[in-house]
């Protein structure tokens, strides 16, 4: 959360006097010197932390649970070409693609270093036959863990390439929050949130 000049909102608990809220922490800052004095906030009241963070939860779960705003708004994006929305899915792909090429550069280098690990065995360079099966053990497992994260990037592109929009997947994921807010689905949690 962030306060109308933008800057980050701060909480304030103190027990034995019951205070229990969100601030704009910019007076404090300025006091000491740490924020420019010629910063100004209209943010005058603070907010109570209990009753802040069950008006988020409440919005993040009416949100979830009625996603077709948020599928139409994402579709609505896509179709319109929307600059930022189309920026930032560049962005991500772009970084997936590079890392695939560091990491097949990578893979690359790792086969010559065990065929070189293999010619210097075959020439008995080794001064012990445990050095060169450390070598090799300790090669083939960065093989197996470079493998593995190409794997996975690549199925992650093919998983995003798909004809179905990934963000058909919002409506699923409503009608189970519903089901479980109206009592129909029992899920055990495997965490506790507090507030």
């Amino acid at each position: 959360m962030f306060c109308s000049y933008g800057r980050p909102i701060g909480g304030r608990v103190n027990e034995t006097k019951g205070i229990h809220h969100y601030y704009c922490p910019l007076s404090e800052r300025t006091f000491n010197m740490s924020s420019p004095s010629d910063e100004k906030c209209d943010m005058k009241k603070c907010l109570n932390i209990g009753s802040t963070e069950e008006f988020v939860w409440n919005s993040l779960l009416n949100l979830l649970k009625n996603t077709n705003c948020l599928i139409t708004s994402l579709k609505s994006s896509i179709e319109n070409d929307n600059l930022e929305f189309s920026l930032l899915v560049g962005q991500s792909e772009r970084r997936v693609l590079e890392r695939l090429s560091e990491l097949k550069d990578h893979k690359e280098t790792v086969i010559k270093s065990l065929v070189e690990i293999e010619k210097q065995n075959l020439l008995n360079n080794y001064s012990s036959p445990d050095v060169y099966k450390s070598l090799k053990n300790s090669l083939n497992d960065d093989l197996r863990e470079v493998s593995s994260e190409i794997e996975y990037l690549n199925s992650l592109r093919k998983r995003t390439g798909r004809q179905t929009p990934w963000f058909s997947n919002l409506t699923l994921l409503g009608s189970y929050i519903d089901l479980i807010l109206n009592g129909l689905l029992r899920v055990k949690p495997k965490f506790s949130v507090q507030f």
